[in-house]
């Protein structure tokens, strides 16, 4: 995996172990207080907020409509587990898409993704400014998709970010692309 906040988090494997120890299995888990005073902040100072998420989601906010900030993120269903979190870890250090590792002495087993059901239409539409997935990573995956015959449609978005698909200004090209595979699969 490319994104860099992922590449960061392999340097906290050790955190994670010692939080799964003591029997802790989410991190950042929904919390009301931390959801009120996140759209607090978007909604009274949306430039703060703005910098956030060019931050750590979007190089290019200006995409996104910040009036929506607030009440996204008073909803967002916040937080992922430490096995989750310890997987994309063990990712960030391989070449291909490996199954989970409980142990690290366990072998490295690359996911076979003949398995992968072919009778399943996929999808993949990517930003080419997504800080949370790199565009690399979507390309890596089309490519397999294309291999086992499942890719139906693949599209990259010049200056999408991550919340630029849910928070977007205008109705834009995905909704219509996504609208007409539905329609043709």
């Amino acid at each position: 995996l490319h994104s860099i906040y992922i590449m960061k988090l392999a340097h906290y494997l050790g955190i994670l172990k010692l939080l799964e120890f003591f029997g802790l299995n989410e991190i950042m888990n929904f919390s009301s207080t931390a959801q009120w005073l996140f759209s607090e902040i978007c909604k009274n100072l949306s430039g703060v907020c703005e910098f956030f998420i060019s931050m750590f989601s979007d190089k290019h906010p200006d995409f996104d409509n910040s009036d929506r900030y607030g009440p996204f993120f008073a909803h967002y269903p916040s937080g992922t587990s430490i096995k989750q979190a310890m997987h994309m870890m063990q990712l960030s250090t391989q070449e291909n898409y490996t199954e989970f590792r409980w142990n690290e002495d366990d072998p490295v087993v690359a996911y076979d993704f003949y398995k992968f059901p072919k009778n399943i239409p996929v999808a993949i539409l990517g930003g080419t400014d997504d800080m949370l997935v790199d565009v690399q990573d979507t390309r890596w995956l089309k490519d397999i998709m294309e291999n086992i015959g499942v890719l139906k449609l693949y599209k990259e978005y010049s200056k999408f970010g991550h919340l630029t698909f849910l928070l977007p200004k205008k109705v834009l090209e995905p909704y219509y692309d996504i609208l007409m595979f539905f329609k043709q699969h």
